[in-house]
């Protein structure tokens, strides 16, 4: 029983020698203090272990400065623990948009500050080589990229695409788009692409073909003293004739929308009708009639047998 208390007793003390080892341990990390730089967006966390001056921190994280950059507090203050140090940069920027070129000085701005500067407008589908809301540094060059929201129309197929093409022809070159010489567009390549703009390419083609098509016959009268007026007879049958007609067709889109007649020849030659017609006065006999009376007048309506009508008073 006494060996076991001794046994026990021993091992507390172990247990507190290295509980106690390992809180010196811990305070000895914590005892190490450490000062923040803030330079743009960039955070550098400087450990020290005595009081420092703004000078001896930066030469610490190897940091520079430049001419005109400015630090706060100063280069001669102190930091102590927990301290932050704010440096805020001096930039000579360059501005590149519609085909101009922007100096821009600025102290501690960002890239939307240099293009507000400039007098630059972006519009919702322009691009910046940027983002808008970085940090400038000495010697950056920004690049604005004017980009139109285009819809294209052509072969069949309808696209919404954004574009940095200035002109319909850039544009095409672009996109690798050939227009044929007979090709119609809805735009001239001269004309300026702005956003919403629609362009619309018809392919146009033509073609030559060559038909056979009807000649229709005519129809010629002849007279005959022995026939009664009044009647008739076909003495001869009319037939069509036909021709080769060569026309040049024109295509768009693949559908036809008008033809040109080029050349015709006569295959074979129509024959007219022909039909005689009687002149012999043929007697006429009263076939119908009727008596009228209208206010003391008496009319008469006579119907002869050629057909003829004719009206009496009386």
């Amino acid at each position: 029983m006494k060996n076991r208390m001794m046994k026990f007793f021993s091992l507390m003390i172990v247990m507190v020698a290295v509980l106690a080892a390992l809180t010196g341990c811990k305070k000895s990390e914590t005892a190490t203090d450490s000062v923040k730089v803030e330079d743009g967006y960039v955070e550098t966390i400087v450990k020290m272990d005595h009081d420092m001056s703004v000078e001896e921190v930066l030469k610490e994280a190897e940091i520079t400065l430049g001419e005109k950059d400015e630090v706060t507090p100063a280069l001669n203050e102190t930091v102590k623990k927990d301290d932050t140090i704010s440096i805020v940069r001096y930039a000579n920027v360059t501005v590149k948009a519609d085909k101009k070129e922007y100096q821009v000085n600025a102290l501690g701005g960002r890239v939307k500050d240099a293009l507000k500067e400039a007098g630059i407008t972006l519009g919702k589908n322009d691009v910046v080589n940027h983002d808008e809301k970085a940090y400038l540094t000495e010697g950056m060059e920004l690049s604005v990229t004017r980009m139109s929201q285009v819809t294209f129309v052509a072969d069949g197929k309808t696209k919404n695409m954004l574009t940095e093409a200035e002109t319909v022809k850039d544009f095409l070159a672009d996109q690798n788009v050939k227009v044929g010489k007979d090709d119609r567009l809805s735009m001239k390549e001269s004309d300026k692409l702005t956003d919403g703009s629609k362009l619309v390419l018809k392919r146009v083609t033509y073609k030559e073909k060559t038909v056979t098509e009807s000649i229709p016959y005519s129809t010629s009268y002849r007279t005959n003293r022995s026939m009664n007026s009044g009647t008739s007879r076909v003495t001869r049958s009319g037939v069509n004739g036909q021709k080769k007609v060569k026309y040049r067709i024109c295509y768009v889109d693949g559908k036809e929308e008008s033809k040109k007649q080029i050349s015709s020849s006569v295959i074979k030659n129509p024959q007219n009708r022909v039909i005689v017609r009687g002149t012999k006065p043929s007697k006429r006999i009263v076939k119908k009639w009727k008596e009228v009376e209208c206010d003391g007048t008496v009319i008469w309506h006579i119907k002869y047998s050629d057909g003829t009508t004719k009206i009496y008073y009386r």
